[in-house]
């Protein structure tokens, strides 16, 4: 996330930064969702808990910053060459 912010506005090396700081950041968010809701195991999924609003909230940064698929060939186009 750093290197993404400290990135210019424009440049294929900001897109890539960009595209692999979101890349990271969806991963992180999966992974910590993930484990929470394995621990609280089917009270997390309960409509109104922490865990329930925090998916939804996932869901919704998700929609915003494109899936992972998204992130992932933005990245590959800026890495490797053609």
């Amino acid at each position: 996330l750093w290197d993404a912010a400290s990135q210019g506005v424009d440049g294929d090396a900001a897109r890539v930064a960009r595209g692999l700081a979101r890349l990271l950041a969806l991963d992180a968010l999966t992974t910590a969702l993930s484990a929470a809701e394995a621990v609280c195991g089917a009270e997390a999924f309960r409509p109104g808990t922490p865990l329930e609003r925090l998916r939804r909230d996932a869901s919704t940064v998700a929609q915003v910053l494109g899936d992972r698929a998204t992130a992932g060939e933005a990245v590959a186009a800026g890495t490797f060459p053609a």
